[in-house]
């Protein structure tokens, strides 16, 4: 079974669908998480960390794209497109707190990000920006918001300023790991053990007891077994709805759809409903590029104008994969 919704279409039926059971989802949301986490009124509390929760009434969905860090490469700025065709609001939520680890080449390519140009006889132009202080060697284990950078400011706020660059005020982030860890200290079932991230940015497992009352430890970080099935019923009502896939094999974490595939299936056994995720394309390395002309002034107000809205019958994916290619190929004005 397809546990994605492939069309516009599909998104379309599936949102009115949800915000018309909204109360009763919001309901079976709070009493499992009340039931397996210890955690009331989990929904309420997920509507104060965004901010952003649309009313009853209102049947667009902001589309979500969660990735470790916000900045200006093309994945982003292509689903930032594929929002602004559907005429949705559009939000990114980083991870800060998740440790670097360098088989992952998504975060590989934040410390040595892939510029693209175009030279003026029409050819691409890759080169590779090294970023970080450190070698990346030494960068293992340590929190992404931790890395300091050449610039002498981390790895999170570097690209957040890139992002800021591009995006200007659009640029809306939130950041996922305080929520996973105020959930993790208010929850009275917590998992047995967690990463404790202490003064150097470092990471390492600790039982989850020993690290709360432990002085050395600045920040903890539930492991995504626990706190995953939380994450995924943000997209249950209709009011967030997931850009995401998982069919990835050259992204370096070959367990990750296993874990997808096996908590859609429990979210959907224990809320009576399946997370609504639209697919995008995998995360290739172009897709990681940095095209240096999105950072000339009105460059990205270029790239917004006369986005045609979307067919019924139009892939979600294809579409994607074509604002990429919009991304990639833009030389400026």
């Amino acid at each position: 079974m397809s546990y994605y919704l492939e069309t516009y279409g599909d998104l379309r039926s599936a949102v009115s669908e949800r915000r018309a059971n909204r109360k009763i989802i919001r309901q079976n949301i709070d009493d499992w998480a009340m039931k397996c986490y210890g955690l009331p009124n989990f929904t309420i509390i997920s509507d104060e960390f965004f901010g952003l929760r649309a009313c009853p009434e209102d049947v667009s969905p902001t589309l979500l794209l969660a990735r470790q860090l916000a900045s200006m490469n093309v994945e982003e700025a292509a689903c930032r497109l594929l929002a602004k065709s559907m005429r949705h609001k559009f939000v990114l939520c980083s991870f800060k707190a998740d440790s670097f680890c360098s088989q992952n080449h998504d975060k590989r390519q934040r410390v040595k990000i892939p510029w693209l140009s175009w030279s003026k006889k029409g050819n691409p132009v890759v080169y590779k920006e090294y970023v970080a202080k450190l070698p990346m060697e030494k960068l293992e284990g340590v929190a992404l918001d931790q890395i300091t950078t050449a610039k002498d400011l981390n790895l999170a706020e570097y690209h957040r300023q890139l992002g800021r660059q591009v995006f200007g005020n659009e640029a809306i982030v939130f950041d996922v790991s305080r929520e996973h860890e105020r959930n993790l200290r208010q929850a009275t079932r917590r998992p047995g053990s967690c990463f404790a991230i202490d003064e150097t940015g470092y990471a390492r497992k600790m039982t989850t007891e020993d690290a709360l009352v432990s002085s050395q430890i600045v920040r903890l970080r539930p492991p995504a077994s626990w706190y995953y099935p939380l994450y995924l019923t943000w997209f249950l009502d209709g009011t967030l709805v997931l850009l995401e896939t998982y069919e990835n094999p050259a992204g370096g974490v070959p367990e990750a759809k296993k874990l997808f595939v096996r908590t859609m299936d429990y979210v959907s056994s224990q809320t009576g409903y399946f997370p609504l995720i639209l697919r995008i394309p995998p995360l290739t390395d172009d897709l990681l590029f940095c095209n240096t002309h999105l950072l000339a002034a009105g460059a990205w107000a270029e790239l917004c104008e006369a986005l045609p809205c979307p067919n019924e019958t139009d892939v979600i994916n294809d579409l994607a994969y074509g604002f990429a290619r919009k991304v990639i190929e833009y030389r400026g004005g």
